[in-house]
């Protein structure tokens, strides 16, 4: 498995050190906001839909130069068995987009995908391929990282919260500043008022139909 985790937010760190003045570093009173987005929210068992986490840097330091260079974060979910991150080939569904993920050190922790609880997944992360170059994502409004595709297993609900689940939340810019709750509190954000976070899944429509007739015999058989 690619190498990435605790060690991206050090090699991140370490190379934007050598590459920028250090008070640069210090932490920002601006805020990264994440939320995500989906075309359904409502799903038949067995169906699938992809679903966009989004990044954005509302600070003013923020600009079309110095946008994300890096970030991660974990993928929670707060019930088991209801939705799943799909595989192919024995691979999570997952692609990540932004900014221009260095394949070396982007990648997520592929031993927490539907574990313990189906639909989630711990350190997504990306570091730009260039540490330090110029930068778009997170300027200006919500940009795509990363996208990832889930199935309805099972009738119910579950709902995503985008947070730190022990393996770190945080993103930094292209000109070094960090925003990471547990150095700054209140530094990085789930939009989950905007977001299309909780997935409600129902019985195909057979399922629904035979259900329908059950009912309509044990009326019959009370009358």
């Amino acid at each position: 498995m690619k190498r990435i985790h605790q060690l991206v937010k050090s090699v991140s760190v370490s190379l934007l050190v050598v590459l920028i003045v250090l008070s640069v570093n210090s932490a920002s009173a601006g805020v990264l906001h994440f939320k995500m987005t989906a075309p359904k929210t409502t799903l038949a068992i067995g169906e699938t839909t992809t679903v966009t986490v989004l990044a954005w840097v509302y600070d003013s330091i923020a600009s079309p130069s110095n946008g994300l260079d890096t970030w991660q974060l974990d993928l929670s979910v707060d019930d088991t068995g209801i939705i799943d991150i799909t595989k192919t080939a024995g691979v999570a569904d997952i692609t990540l987009l932004a900014p221009n993920p260095d394949p070396a050190w982007s990648d997520w922790k592929h031993s927490t995908v539907n574990t313990p609880v189906t639909g989630e997944v711990r350190a997504v992360a990306v570091n730009q391929l260039v540490v330090g170059a110029p930068s778009y994502t997170g300027v200006g409004g919500f940009s795509q990282i990363f996208t990832f595709q889930i199935e309805g297993l099972a009738a119910g609900t579950a709902t995503y919260t985008i947070t730190n689940d022990g393996e770190g939340c945080f993103g930094i810019l292209s000109g070094g500043t960090e925003y990471d709750n547990s150095v700054t509190p209140g530094s990085v954000v789930f939009d989950a008022e905007s977001s299309n976070n909780t997935f409600t899944v129902i019985p195909e429509p057979t399922t629904l139909a035979i259900f329908a007739f059950a009912g309509l015999l044990a009326a019959l058989r009370r009358k």
